[in-house]
């Protein structure tokens, strides 16, 4: 049996994609909080967290990760 992961897609406007409009039907949709204008998804670290969970230098998630890593693509 496996467990399936949680993943919460944040955008660089720090809100989360729920806070943005119609992103099932428009993935850009606008911020509903801030004038954020379309749904960009942060950068993700090797740990395959934002950086969001960087934001003190440590993975707050509990992963042992020290420093934020982006992935380069």
């Amino acid at each position: 049996m496996f467990t399936l992961q949680h993943v919460v897609v944040v955008c660089t406007c720090t809100h989360s994609k729920r806070d943005h409009r119609c992103t099932k039907s428009t993935p850009r949709g606008v911020c509903l909080v801030c004038d954020c204008m379309a749904f960009t998804p942060e950068t993700i670290c090797e740990c395959k967290h934002g950086k969001k969970a960087h934001s003190k230098g440590r993975c707050h998630e509990g992963d042992g990760c020290k420093q934020f890593r982006p992935i380069s693509k």
